[in-house]
Order: C-alpha cells, then structure tokens, then sequence
C-alpha cells in the first residue's frame, strides 16, 4: 500500500527567507508498506501546503502502477514513475510525488537489509559538519541567532538576506563579527536579486565578510535564464556561487555543469525526484569536478 498525509506545526514566530514567509512548518509524507510489513518513510517536496495536489498524483496516477512491485528494484520503479508523469508533467508536483515514493523504497531497503541508506549508497564519510539556518531577521536579531548557533557548536551559519542592499549588508557585516573568523559564513540570497545586484553583493561579502558560498542570488524566470546568468556570474566574481534546489531531475542538471553555472550544486532530494536522482546528480558532480552539498 502506498499512504499520504500531511503533517505541520505551528512554530513559536515567523519563518522568512527571501519574499515568502511562514507561521507553520511541515511536509508531505509518503508511507510505503510491502507484504512482508517493512515499512518505508518518504517526504514529498518541502512544503505542506502542496499536500492537495500531490496527494492525487500518487493515489490516482502513481500507486495503481505501483502496487504490487517489488520495492527493491528502485531504479526500475523510477523510470515507471517518470514516464507516468512524463507527458503532462516534467518537473514540479510531478516530480515531488516521485521523489516521496523514491526515497520511502530507499527507506524500505535499508530495513530490509539491516543497514542506513548512506551505507547502500557507498558513503565516503560517517560523519558531515552541519550548519545552522535561522530564519530572515533584522541585523540585530540575525546577530543573536548566529551567537546561539555558535554555542550550540555550529560550525557553519547560513544567513538569509533579500531586504535591501543597506540592511542585507548589515546582516553580514554582524554575523561576522559574532561568529568570528573561524566559522563558515554563509549567505543565501533566494533569488531576490538582478544580475548587477547579485555581482555586487557577490564581491562585497567575498571581500569584506570571507563568506564561504553564495547561494542562488540571481532572480531567475527560465531555466536558460538561471543557468545562463548563473554561470555568467560564476565566471566574474571570486565568491564561490551555489545552486540547484529550483531544478528537477538529473536533466536540469545537464546545463549547469555543461556551462560550468555553480562551483557548488544543491539538489533537495524532496523534490529533485528522490534519493536515486540526487545521487546520480551527485555522480555527475564528480564527474564534472563540482561540488554536491544536499540542499538544506
């Protein structure tokens, strides 16, 4: 059987990152049982909010195909799914659907073989150093959540910015001095800048600030357009430029490594199409000698 459902909380103050704000959090979760009742666990792109469109797309068109497949031949399951959904859907709520089936049979054969999925996956590292997301907030505020971060020992704080040029800059500019020289300071810009905007806050935090990565700053309305500016950027500025959670599938990736758009690249399994596709993006990444940091 395969189940549906939503979950969410209300949290104690508002989440904001770039333009979008929220007062709940929560996802869409797949729960995948088989006959021999293992039961895997899956999330379906990375909001709740989705749950009454992708909800149909796995009881209507997915699960009927589905039912009565062996769990264990998740790359053949896979394709199934993409090609169900291929001719009225190539990315979006299509591939959020797919993505919650693929990563609840991962689920399904790490029980079944006794072992975490990133030991099937041939991990290289048994450990990863996290770092800490708080939300949008006023420079002051920014400031105290990268000193709890720091004290919680977080190595790494991802700011949001996307206000305005002075307040953003002000956000940076104390985080730093909280957190000091020693911890990545990262900076997430959510697509709210142009190209001009995106070079100019690309060197300024790279020379005043040292900060490790800049994620997606360039407001994108195609793909063409997102990786195209993207990678024009990359090759004018020093800041290391990160990218990927917007795009679908292993396809999408094709051009962003081909025109060389991201030293870094960031698929979210929740919505790229699963665990099967973020590591084959991951391959592609090493094949291409880039980065793959999952996006959080």
């Amino acid at each position: 059987s395969i189940e549906v459902f939503g979950v969410e909380c209300d949290l104690p103050e508002p989440l904001r990152w770039g333009t979008m704000q929220v007062a709940t959090k929560g996802g869409v979760i797949v729960r995948v049982r088989t006959d021999e009742g293992i039961e895997g666990i899956g999330e379906a792109g990375f909001s709740v909010s989705y749950l009454r469109r992708i909800a149909p797309v796995i009881k209507d068109i997915l699960t009927p195909l589905l039912i009565g497949e062996d769990p264990r031949l998740i790359r053949k399951i896979w394709q199934r799914m993409f090609v169900a959904t291929h001719s009225w859907g190539r990315r979006g709520i299509e591939t959020y659907a797919l993505s919650g089936i693929d990563i609840a049979l991962w689920d399904i054969l790490g029980k079944a073989c006794g072992r975490p999925v990133y030991e099937l996956l041939g991990a290289v590292h048994r450990e990863l150093v996290a770092y800490a997301a708080p939300s949008l907030k006023s420079p002051n505020e920014a400031a105290k959540d990268c000193a709890h971060a720091i004290e919680r020992g977080f190595q790494g704080v991802k700011l949001r910015v996307g206000v305005d040029e002075a307040t953003d800059d002000e956000i940076v500019s104390v985080a730093r001095e909280v957190v000091g020289s020693d911890i990545d300071l990262i900076v997430d810009a959510n697509m709210s800048r142009d190209y001009r905007g995106a070079e100019s806050i690309a060197k300024r935090y790279h020379d005043h600030y040292g900060i490790s990565w800049l994620e997606e700053p360039i407001r994108s309305r195609s793909l063409h357009e997102y990786v195209d500016e993207h990678a024009r950027l990359r090759a004018s500025v020093s800041t290391p430029i990160s990218g990927g959670e917007s795009l679908f599938t292993r396809y999408e990736f094709i051009p962003v490594f081909q025109k060389r758009a991201f030293d870094i690249v960031q698929p979210d399994a929740t919505g790229v199409g699963g665990i099967s596709e973020a590591s084959a993006i991951a391959a592609m990444a090493e094949a291409h000698s880039v980065r793959c940091t999952p996006h959080v």
